[in-house]
């Protein structure tokens, strides 16, 4: 198992992108240095956008994707935006309210405030910003390798209704609604999306990985 820190998220240098594709780039990159055959590509988010991006311009380099919480397109509301050049922190701590259930607020907002803001608010807006001017309506019919797309039953930051979309037009795909989760299923309900997350890879062809 290999976790990528972007340019500028994590433990890596460097500045963030404000285009999925460029950091598509990058992610290629990685897999080809770290000698990286046939990954399962799994990504959250920004990250679901570029898992659907590596698989629209690279192919079955991968041997499967993972989108979780994404969509072809994912807007970002203007008051974001502007919020994260003017007012970071208080923008910061909305978003992170509204990425949970009401009923994780208290146990998860704080925690996921505390790793965005760890993140420059110039790179967060170029994050925000490249998922703002997403759009692969034309190209995600193209997606020929097995993907499992997942979402919280409710999520309010990229809503099922996106999800539904991406399984119902990329041949083959299934579909997971996390029951009790948000934006961040992984965290909000760990052991149903670990489970849906292993059935899946166990479901894979042997010669695919």
């Amino acid at each position: 198992i290999a976790a990528l820190d972007l340019p500028g998220h994590g433990q890596s240098e460097g500045n963030g992108e404000s285009d999925v594709f460029a950091y598509v780039a990058i992610v290629e990159k990685f897999i080809k240095t770290a000698r990286i055959l046939k990954p399962v590509l799994i990504g959250h988010s920004l990250g679901a956008a570029i898992c659907l991006g590596f698989a629209i311009r690279y192919g079955d380099s991968a041997a499967a994707i993972v989108p979780v919480g994404g969509g072809v397109k994912m807007p970002v509301n203007a008051l974001i935006l502007d919020g994260l050049k003017n007012d970071p922190d208080s923008t910061i701590a909305m978003i992170a309210k509204f990425s949970v259930t009401k009923t994780n607020r208290e146990k998860y907002a704080g925690l996921i405030t505390e790793a965005i803001s760890r993140v420059s608010p110039e790179i967060i807006h170029g994050d925000f910003t490249a998922c703002n001017r997403l759009d692969l309506t034309e190209k995600i019919s193209g997606i020929t390798i097995p993907t499992l797309v997942i979402c919280g039953n409710e999520d309010k930051m990229t809503p099922p209704v996106f999800s539904e979309y991406l399984s119902n037009n990329i041949p083959g795909a299934k579909l997971s609604l996390i029951p009790e989760a948000g934006h961040f299923a992984m965290l909000e309900n760990p052991k149903e999306f670990n489970n849906t997350l292993a059935n899946f890879v166990n479901s894979l062809p042997t010669g695919a990985l």
